[in-house]
């Protein structure tokens, strides 16, 4: 009876390690990839490594399969760190864009006619106006 009592006691504390071909732990993965690839990070090596995860699923190849998910784990933890300051990079590069297509007009509407009459002012100060008798 204390032999079942310290085992239960022992199965509490070891944390257990979930079967990485559940479907829980596949839509986890997904999920994270979803939510990072909206945050225009570039998730290809965790794509990659999730692929090889789920060739081994498939295969039934449970210890590859443990060694792919804990990758793939890793690899989205690695790449959740740079979602904010990647979001920012491309919320400032669409800003900037639109401001250069803002811009692109006022500038024309401003400077041609300067650079038109620069041009031509340029071009007729060389002649000689001759007065008629």
């Amino acid at each position: 009876m204390k032999f079942i009592a310290v085992l239960l006691i022992v199965a509490m504390i070891v944390p257990q390690v979930a079967d990485p071909c559940s479907p829980d732990a596949i839509s986890k993965v997904v999920r994270g990839l979803e939510e990072l690839s909206q945050s225009y990070v570039n998730v290809t090596s965790a794509v990659r490594y999730a692929d090889e995860w789920l060739k081994a699923c498939g295969e039934g190849n449970y210890t590859e399969a443990v060694k792919a998910y804990t990758n793939v784990s890793e690899e989205v933890m690695r790449l959740s760190i740079f979602r904010d300051s990647s979001r920012l990079g491309m919320l400032l590069y669409k800003a900037l864009t639109t401001l250069v297509f803002v811009l692109i007009p006022i500038a024309i509407y401003l400077l041609l006619p300067r650079v038109y009459l620069y041009l031509w002012y340029s071009s007729k100060k060389r002649w000689f106006v001759v007065k008629r008798k």
